[in-house]
């Protein structure tokens, strides 16, 4: 099925589940095992799950999407319980934190399973990092990641960690704004060292994290959910002039206007989802993407890094990135993920595997490639970022 149309209607199931509305007629020959497969690309199967299981008579579907639905309501379930642990932990070594992206978000949803969030991102003060990792492994976890912005933490079952030193990059227009914010932030309700962002920083965070995203390899429909439920929720008692003068300055104000309008025509009960060609050419772009990008959206973000205008040039990172790239490691070899000592075995494999590649594949995968990049340049201008 077109791409279009299962986004279509996925929004409607979405409408649904917000509204209460009737649900949408489904076209001939729909298969609903692609539908199913478009949701959980874009994780939001299980936060349909009832409306789903009102539309869907294929047996074989309507199991799997329980099973996932009962497995992501226990992890979420266990998550929120294991979180209010640590942060109390925090609070009592005096570790100032702050929880961000969907532990916050979830709040403004009808319901938070619908916003589920099977890890928790937090920042946290980088002069005590080590005294963060001292707590993380006196509590088990295991600490899979680290840099110099992040670090990454699990521990079995499921419980997953993300700690960041800052929340945008150095090279990022919005780093001036969100450099300070842990400790500009207000304490959140009976904690002496737990943040909670305030409603501007929460809002302004949540467009600068959708962009980063929609530029950086793509973005897919949940964000411009968050956008809505955000909006609808704190627009009317935030500072107008810090918002958009900080909008402004990050140059975001045109992408702002652009995605707030298409996520009130998408989501909003009164609207008649008429969209203009533009608006169009951003949901198909959106809808291709998954949650958090395609492999040539990151491909091409990847690429513009590196190579602006020449085409040879492209070719050369086109080539490393989709077949040497070692960031690629754990996709293309998952076996690393339990034991990483065989990565130099990993690496001679790549190499003999990519000296026999079809050199006539290569290029004719270039060139799908190029007519990708040209499709994304029409839709970051229809989006206001050009």
């Amino acid at each position: 099925m077109d791409i279009s149309a299962l986004g279509e209607i996925t929004i409607r199931l979405i409408r649904c589940a917000i509204h209460g509305c009737s649900l949408p007629e489904f076209p001939e020959k729909f298969n609903i095992k692609e539908l199913y497969s478009f949701l959980r690309r874009h994780l939001i199967s299980a936060s349909l799950y009832d409306v789903i299981k009102r539309a869907c008579n294929d047996e074989a579907v309507l199991k799997k999407l329980e099973e996932e639905y009962i497995s992501l309501k226990i992890q979420a379930d266990s998550l929120k319980q294991e979180n209010k642990r640590i942060l109390t932990l925090f609070d009592e070594e005096n570790l100032d934190v702050m929880p961000i992206k969907g532990y916050e978000l979830e709040q403004y949803y009808p319901d938070d399973f619908f916003r589920r969030s099977l890890d928790i991102d937090i920042v946290f003060d980088a002069d005590k990092t080590d005294k963060l990792k001292e707590l993380m492994a006196r509590d088990g976890y295991i600490l899979e990641c680290e840099n110099d912005k992040d670090l990454s933490y699990y521990k079995p079952p499921f419980f997953c960690y993300e700690f960041h030193k800052h929340i945008t990059a150095n090279d990022q227009a919005s780093f001036e704004y969100f450099s300070d914010i842990l400790m500009r932030s207000p304490l959140n309700d009976n904690y002496k060292n737990i943040h909670r962002m305030t409603k501007e920083g929460l809002y302004i965070y949540t467009l600068v994290h959708f962009h980063k995203h929609f530029v950086g390899g793509g973005a897919g429909i949940r964000f411009l959910l968050d956008l809505y439920f955000v909006d609808k929720a704190l627009f009317d008692e935030i500072d107008k002039t810090e918002l958009f003068d900080s909008l402004q300055k990050m140059n975001l104000y045109n992408f702002y206007q652009k995605m707030k309008s298409l996520a009130y025509k998408l989501f909003d009960e009164e609207s008649n989802l008429e969209l203009d060609d533009g608006e169009s050419l951003i949901c198909k772009y959106m809808y291709m993407q998954g949650c958090f990008g395609s492999d040539s959206g990151h491909i091409m973000d990847l690429i513009k890094k590196k190579s602006q205008n020449a085409r040879h040039m492209k070719y050369f990172y086109y080539i490393w990135y989709k077949y040497l790239f070692q960031e690629r490691r754990y996709k293309n070899y998952p076996i690393l993920k339990k034991s990483y000592a065989l990565l130099p075995l990993c690496f001679v494999h790549r190499i003999i595997k990519c000296s026999t590649i079809d050199r006539k594949k290569v290029k004719k995968d270039y060139q799908s490639f190029l007519k990708y990049e040209d499709f994304v340049d029409s839709v970051f201008l229809a989006a206001g970022l050009q």
